[in-house]
C-alpha cells in the first residue's frame, strides 16, 4: 500500500530539485512521514532533539516520555561519500547510546536517511548491540567497504516503505504487550 498522498506530496519538493545538499530541506517530509506513522492521538510526539546546534537534528518520536523510534537525516550528496556515510553511522551509534537511558522497550529502531535512501537499525536493550555492525573502516583512511550498501533502500519505493512499516509496526505490538 502506497503511502498516503499528503505524505507523498510533502516529499515532491524536494524530489523536483536538482540534489538539494541541505539536509533541512528533508525534515518536514520526514516529520510529515513520522506523524503519519505515530499518530498524536495515540499518545505519540515527534521531538527535535539537538544536542548541539552543529550536529544535524534527530527527530525522536516519545510516547509517555519515552523514546520509542528515531530518524537522522543526511542530504542526498553524502551517499557519494564514505566519509560521511561512516559518520552518519557513527551518529546513529551515538544518539543510540544517548537514549538508552530512557528506553523502556527492549528494541528500539531507528531509520538513518540520505536524502530518501535509507538504512534501518535497531538497538536491542538487554545485549546493548546494534545491528548493522559498525562500518568497519580501512585503517587511516576513513574509507569502508560497500558502505553505501547499506543505504540501499528508498522511502518512495515499496521496499522502502515495507522496511519502514514492518519497524513501526513491532513499535506499537512491543507497546501494546507493554
Amino acid at each position: 500500500m502506497p503511502w498516503p498522498s499528503h505524505v507523498l506530496n510533502s516529499f515532491s519538493p524536494v524530489l523536483e530539485q536538482d540534489e538539494t545538499e541541505k539536509e533541512s530541506d528533508y525534515y518536514a517530509p520526514y516529520n510529515t512521514l513520522l506523524a503519519y506513522l505515530f499518530p498524536p492521538a495515540d499518545h505519540f510526539m515527534v521531538v527535535i532533539a539537538y544536542e548541539d546546534p552543529s550536529e544535524p537534528g534527530t527527530f525522536v518520536v516519545r510516547r509517555y516520555g519515552h523514546p520509542v523510534f528515531f530518524i537522522q537525516i543526511q542530504p542526498p550528496g553524502h551517499l557519494n561519500n564514505c566519509a560521511k556515510l561512516v559518520e552518519a553511522d557513527r551518529e546513529m551509534r551515538k544518539e543510540f547510546k544517548r537514549l538508552s537511558p530512557n528506553l523502556n522497550i527492549p528494541t528500539l529502531h531507528a531509520l538513518s536517511a540520505v536524502g530518501t535512501k535509507i538504512c534501518l537499525y535497531t538497538y536491542n536493550t538487554e545485549s546493548g548491540t546494534i545491528t548493522p555492525e559498525a562500518i568497519e573502516t580501512e585503517t587511516g583512511s576513513g574509507e569502508g567497504k560497500g558502505v553505501a550498501d547499506r543505504w540501499d533502500a528508498d522511502v518512495m519505493e515499496p521496499e522502502g516503505e515495507q522496511r519502514i512499516l514492518a519497524a513501526v509496526n513491532d513499535v506499537k505490538k512491543t507497546i501494546d504487550r507493554a
